[in-house]
């Protein structure tokens, strides 16, 4: 299964949010 960069993009940018999100607490 391969990725386009729209798709692997939108997974970095979710990964992201959820870590921030993770710090904040």
């Amino acid at each position: 299964m391969a990725f386009n960069n729209d798709t692997q993009d939108g997974m970095n940018e979710f990964l992201e949010k959820r870590r921030l999100n993770y710090e904040k607490g």
